[in-house]
């Protein structure tokens, strides 16, 4: 069991080095695309670790403290550069209050995730792989279709930002 735990904390490592590859690529390049299938497969071996981590019971603080980071680095950090990148509004200023709200609730869901005891079934509050999936989503879209006016994309980064910090119960996945 002891190797299962090192090879989901090299996972997980590989995850984090996946986030910073994807910010990278976002602020010295203009491979987008290729950013967000960075942050994609983060995500991936984010799900994929967890659910090895508690199927052979091989948890520890090591890899929950690992996990959050991937999920601020990848997962919240990177899309939040995404969004400052690809969607430059005439409002830069509102542009950096939508950031600064997005990341300041990831890092309160990591850090109530961290201090919490664990549910078998559920987490609270939005995971922060699933919010900054759906924010990398609708940024990639509305790069390519231009569908978002400023005022839904407030709006949508508002909710997932709220849900993120929500007392309301998701089913693990």
């Amino acid at each position: 069991m002891r190797e299962i735990k090192h090879v989901v904390n090299t996972m997980t490592a590989l995850a984090i080095l996946l986030g910073f590859l994807a910010l990278w690529l976002l602020l010295l390049t203009d491979q987008y695309l290729l950013a967000a299938l960075c942050i994609g497969g983060a995500a991936t071996i984010d799900c994929l670790d967890g659910k090895l981590a508690r199927r052979y019971e091989v948890e520890s603080d090591l890899g929950i403290y690992l996990d959050s980071l991937n999920d601020f680095i990848s997962l919240s950090l990177a899309p939040v550069t995404m969004l400052l990148v690809l969607r430059p509004i005439d409002r830069p200023m509102l542009l950096l209050i939508l950031a600064l709200l997005y990341l300041g609730a990831a890092l309160f869901r990591l850090i109530r995730f961290i201090s919490t005891p664990k549910s078998s079934k559920t987490v609270t509050g939005l995971p922060t792989t699933i919010s900054g999936l759906c924010l990398i989503t609708l940024l990639l879209f509305d790069h390519h279709l231009r569908f978002m006016n400023p005022v839904w994309l407030v709006a949508s980064i508002s909710l997932l930002s709220v849900l993120m910090i929500s007392s309301i119960p998701f089913k693990k996945w």
